[in-house]
């Protein structure tokens, strides 16, 4: 399955807020040594996100995950 970016604008299909690059940076900025397929693991980490509830609703029904949102402040 290839990684659909959402960019904040709402992107039909979106699968996912960040590319393999940005979350090998993010993990080794950490100092997570990542074995496995990063394509996998972004998806597993998305599929739990998409299973949390947040405030407000998502700025369009034809957007694929959960963000971006409006009325989503504290």
């Amino acid at each position: 399955m290839a990684l659909t970016i959402e960019d904040g604008t709402g992107v039909a299909g979106a699968n996912t807020y960040l590319s393999e690059d940005e979350f090998a940076a993010y993990a080794s900025a950490r100092g997570k040594i990542i074995t496995g397929s990063l394509e996998q693991l972004i998806i597993q980490a998305m599929d739990y996100v998409e299973t949390l509830r947040f405030r407000g609703q998502k700025n369009s029904s034809d957007q694929a995950l959960q963000w971006p949102r409006v009325g989503a402040t504290r």
